[in-house]
């Protein structure tokens, strides 16, 4: 995870700071340290003249309502001088934490002056919203920041428990290293509080203020790989009542919109694209071309919503997943590990199915549970030494990987038994005559050199990759699509 600037700092530094050794660097704690500091201040050094102004904030929501990208619409609407500079960002954080609130996403705005042409991205109130790539710089950032704070502390859910909201500015974009570690690991709020000090980042919070974690990974994401979502919002008196979203045209989605995806599990009969939480939302429908999400809200007929917008996500990106081994694994990380299966699956109460697997260094369980519903069926099919990739989140007790997918590489035989050859020369199948003694005709009575055959099995899975059904399915769940 060196950054490539960490290089050019080094260029200028004194040569007792320089000890190379086949490309690696060895050097002191407190140097350490202190080519980390140099490098922070040449990287935001770097930016310093950019007219970039990030506004994020994280951890509105909870169990009984509410939802963080609801805030997006009501902050475009109180800015007066300013608008957005582009499409607002929808970011994922690591699902796997325990103390996380229900969405688990943070949300990232570029705001600047009004400049150029504006591009259409949602409706709000009966207005069309437009954000300005070429919008220049925000004069008054302290009034900014006191619109953002004041919009996303006055609707945050914070008496509520686990609810610790968050807004930071940035007059730069904070490295990707903090997304990716905040993405795939635990973060501590010390040291997002450490953070924000050595970059100036001017932050607001309430109660212990874990949102900053999320705040500041949400304008860090580096947008290397992406999708979208349009969110309709329903009408404030709306709010805690059923939704009233055709189920029929929810199904028609795919075929309709053929760039979304995780619309309707077909087995289930589950439609992940609507809630079914107390929050604003009305429905939200995925996908990866951004043009064709904007037609969506036209063709889902049923609850007319108070407004729509769309979002950039990391969503579907698998960005939280961990290339590693068994040895290395932690409880709250998401792996992805190549090995192979060690046993036959074995069923377990409640329906849970396991498959012992090894990789070089050590072994342990792929956990396939009950409401993955059909991917158990395919967990049922491996068989020892298969050769597979199994991604999945590791946990402690019981102690396995609770699998999201798996990609088999190598399909191993399997001997299920082994019989007796026919006769060569009337047909009949032959008998042993003994332990060590060979086999013999029953009806001609002649003897031949020759084994039992080996009756293998016929194995249905194939070379491929196998995941969760979509009712299972996490945000940022990898689907197969992204193979492709």
């Amino acid at each position: 995870h060196v950054p490539k600037e960490w290089f050019e700092v080094l260029l200028h530094l004194p040569l007792n700071f320089h000890l190379f050794t086949c490309g690696t660097l060895e050097i002191a704690p407190k140097a350490a340290d202190d080519i980390y500091t140099l490098w922070e201040r040449k990287y935001y050094q770097s930016k310093r003249n950019s007219p970039l102004v990030l506004v994020a904030f994280d951890d509105t929501d909870s169990r009984k309502g509410m939802c963080t990208t609801y805030l997006v619409p009501l902050i475009w609407e109180r800015l007066a001088n300013y608008t957005f500079t582009n499409l607002p960002k929808l970011v994922r954080l690591n699902p796997n934490i325990p103390w996380k609130t229900r969405g688990n996403g943070a949300i990232c705005l570029e705001v600047g002056s009004r400049q150029g042409s504006g591009i259409p991205f949602g409706r709000w109130n009966g207005k069309v919203m437009h954000y300005y790539p070429q919008g220049t710089t925000v004069d008054d950032v302290e009034g900014l920041f006191s619109i953002v704070r004041e919009t996303v502390m006055g609707h945050s859910h914070s008496k509520e428990d686990g609810t610790n909201p968050a807004v930071a500015i940035f007059n730069q974009k904070p490295y990707p290293e903090w997304y990716h570690d905040t993405v795939k690991g635990v973060m501590d709020l010390d040291e997002a509080k450490t953070y924000a000090h050595r970059a100036s980042v001017r932050y607001d919070f309430q109660k212990n203020g874990r949102g900053l974690i999320g705040a500041i990974a949400a304008a860090s994401w580096p947008e290397e790989v992406f999708t979208f979502e349009v969110i309709a919002y329903r009408e404030r008196e709306r709010w805690g009542k059923k939704r009233d979203v055709p189920m029929k045209e929810i199904m028609q989605l795919d075929g309709k919109f053929d760039s979304t995806f995780n619309n309707f599990d077909q087995h289930s009969r589950h439609a992940p694209v609507i809630p079914n939480t107390p929050c604003p939302v009305l429905w939200g429908v995925r996908g990866r071309d951004p043009r064709q999400l904007t037609e969506v809200p036209g063709f889902l007929k049923g609850e007319a919503p108070q407004g729509w917008v769309l979002f950039k996500t990391n969503q579907g990106t698998g960005d939280h997943i961990i290339k590693g081994v068994i040895s290395d694994m932690k409880p709250y990380h998401t792996y992805s590990i190549e090995g192979v299966v060690k046993g036959m699956p074995e069923e377990h109460t409640g329906g849970l199915v396991s498959v012992p697997f090894e990789d070089k260094t050590g072994e342990i369980r792929l956990l396939f549970y009950e409401p993955t519903k059909k991917f158990r069926q395919y967990a049922r099919m491996l068989r020892p030494k298969d050769h597979i990739i199994a991604e999945g989140t590791y946990r402690e007790d019981p102690e396995g990987i609770n699998m999201e997918s798996f990609t088999v590489l190598n399909l191993a035989q399997y001997l299920l038994s082994a019989v007796n050859p026919l006769c060569e020369n009337c047909n009949k199948r032959m008998e042993s005559m003994g332990k060590k003694q060979g086999l013999r005709c029953p009806q001609c009575k002649s003897r031949q050199n020759c084994e039992k055959i080996p009756n293998y099995e016929k194995r249905t899975l194939k070379l491929a990759r196998y995941e969760v059904p979509v009712g299972a399915r996490r945000h940022l769940h990898r689907p197969n699509w992204q193979d492709k």
